[in-house]
């Protein structure tokens, strides 16, 4: 089998960790979580579980006034991948326990079908969600490769033309659409198997503001939703669109 090992991002997330991490352990070489040097919980949870599972801990989420840039952390953790199959996860993402990697090659960029649980705070029993029939999901209809899972080798001339993770986004909800558009459409495969996104997608760009599994809401929830709002609001037409999202 081939080696691919896995990097998480994960700030806020502990609670969904705690149920996705054991899964992707069995399907990666290594499961390599990267947090914020703030978020105690998903640090203490990595570290208590051991075995495959790696912690790696950044200021960069928050740096020269970012609100959450996601992909800085990506970024400095990639600049040191050579010769290597690396797939970028949500930490929200649950592999089924069947899930088996069919054969790769190199070029390609690969992500999977995802079913949703939108709610998974109102769930009686969150790690049931394990053990439960998918088909009680939705499938999200899914126009990019988005980031998820990204699955990608890094000797791969779309990644390797244009090194490194787009870096430059204040919050996380652009750096993953640019990152799969190096990749022609011919060489972007998704796979038959489906995982399952534990949450409603693309409220969190920001820094987490939906609910956490015990329904209890962040922090600052609100004023992450409308941070986001503002960028959002504040979009221009043309190349230059994105210009006041971007980190100064």
């Amino acid at each position: 089998m081939v080696r691919i090992d896995a990097f998480v991002v994960c700030v806020n997330y502990a609670g969904e960790l705690s149920l996705t991490l054991p899964e992707m352990m069995k399907h990666f070489a290594t499961v390599n979580v990267i947090t914020s040097m703030e978020d105690g919980e998903t640090t203490a949870l990595v570290r208590s579980t051991g075995g495959n599972a790696n912690l790696i801990r950044t200021g960069l989420f928050y740096a020269n006034g970012a609100t959450f840039n996601k992909g800085a952390a990506i970024d400095a953790v990639l600049r040191q991948r050579a010769h290597a199959w690396t797939a970028l996860v949500d930490a929200d993402v649950l592999f089924p326990r069947d899930w088996r990697w069919p054969s790769l090659l190199p070029g390609n960029l690969y992500t999977a079908p995802r079913r949703m649980c939108y709610k998974p705070h109102e769930h009686p029993r969150p790690h049931e969600i394990i053990n439960e029939d998918w088909e009680l999901y939705p499938f999200k209809v899914d126009h990019e490769w988005a980031g998820y899972l990204q699955l990608f080798h890094t000797d791969d001339p779309n990644y390797r033309h244009q090194p490194g993770y787009p870096a430059c986004y204040t919050h996380a909800g652009i750096c993953d659409s640019m990152f799969q558009q190096r990749w022609p459409r011919r060489r972007k495969v998704r796979f038959e198997q489906a995982v399952l996104h534990l949450g409603v997608d693309g409220q969190n760009w920001a820094g987490r503001s939906s609910p956490y599994l015990d329904g209890s809401l962040p922090a600052g929830a609100d004023e992450k939703r409308a941070k986001l709002g503002a960028f959002i609001k504040g979009r221009g037409h043309g190349p230059d669109r994105f210009a006041g999202e971007m980190v100064q």
